[in-house]
């Protein structure tokens, strides 16, 4: 008899311990990413400038993707990447385009995108 409890014991402690690592697991699979898209930054007041409404953007890593609000905010749901990779997020609205390249985390990081950035000129985001 005492054995039998022993047993039970034991895989019930195994049952909850893998129900704890799966739903860790579950909950560290994905990053909210929350972010704006600009038309410019404006270095002489250190500020962005202009709110580009209506643009699509998505990323390289998955296929999450978001259209901003007039207020040119994002949100997106992106798998987790690991801290050693990086994740592009692109920013598309008509014909203009423009990136914003990140290190993966396991905290959410506030993403702004640029689509006219007079420190890194044209080019930056190139066609995938």
């Amino acid at each position: 008899m005492q054995k039998r409890v022993v047993i039970a014991g034991l895989a019930l402690m195994l049952l909850v311990a893998t129900s704890v690592t799966l739903s860790v697991s579950r909950r560290l699979s994905y990053i909210e990413i929350e972010g704006h898209v600009y038309e410019r930054y404006d270095p002489a007041r250190h500020v962005p400038a202009g709110p580009v409404g209506g643009a699509e953007v998505s990323n390289d890593w998955d296929s999450a993707a978001a259209v901003t609000d007039s207020l040119g905010a994002f949100h997106l749901r992106v798998r987790r990447v690991a801290g050693d990779e990086w994740i592009k997020f692109t920013a598309r609205t008509g014909e203009r385009s423009a990136c914003e390249r990140r290190l993966g985390s396991a905290e959410p990081r506030a993403v702004d995108i640029f689509l006219k950035d007079p420190d890194t000129g044209p080019g930056r985001c190139q066609p995938d």
